[in-house]
């Protein structure tokens, strides 16, 4: 079972002194692929980095960190973590219901319909491929948004860390912890993070 995973958050944060792009996406995928491998404190210390970097739905870190601390045997800082997932989705109540999921699907389905006739017609673009894969991804299509993703990387895209977050996003969904790890660090590399594994 994969994470679950907020595609249409993408804030800015204050990180080390400056103002950047998110880290917190790159953080919390890998804390996903670390918890399925039961590599739980290194789950752990990639959430409190998610948190740190302002990943939202925070909820989402807070209930991934809890099932880590679970697992460790760390059952008072694991009840505090699903304390804090209840109350904040008691704060923001249900913000999606079945019809903008299925609204959200048809979009999906025409921009994949679109992209494709796109790439039919010549057009050899990163970005076509990418938000291609995007939408398989959003879909559960996430064999056919590892291959986009791929020839995005391949032509070159421009935003590369993201591309690989986003490819370490259908590989965990597909069971595939280890690449998305390794597409991970490659993001935080191309973000000049340095790795603390």
């Amino acid at each position: 079972m994969g994470p679950d995973l907020d595609y249409e958050v993408w804030p800015m944060v204050k990180h080390r002194g400056w103002v950047r792009p998110t880290w917190s996406i790159v953080y919390f995928c890998r804390g996903v692929a670390r918890l399925q491998k039961r590599q739980l404190k290194e789950a752990v210390a990639d959430f409190d980095m998610a948190l740190e970097c302002g990943y939202r739905p925070e909820s989402l870190v807070y209930k991934k960190r809890g099932q880590a601390k679970l697992e460790l045997g760390l059952f008072d800082e694991a009840q505090k973590d699903f304390s804090r997932v209840t109350s904040i989705l008691e704060e923001k109540g249900k913000e999606c219901t079945a019809t903008v999921k299925k609204d959200r699907q048809v979009c999906f389905k025409k921009a994949i319909k679109d992209f494709s006739t796109a790439i039919e017609m010549g057009i050899n673009n990163p970005e076509v491929y990418f938000n291609r894969g995007m939408s398989y991804l959003y879909l559960g299509e996430f064999e056919k948004a590892v291959a986009d993703f791929n020839k995005a990387i391949e032509l070159g895209h421009q935003i590369v860390w993201l591309v690989y977050t986003r490819r370490a996003e259908a590989k965990i969904k597909l069971g595939r912890s280890d690449e998305a790890i390794e597409d991970l660090d490659k993001a935080l590399a191309v973000l000049g993070m340095k790795d603390d594994k």
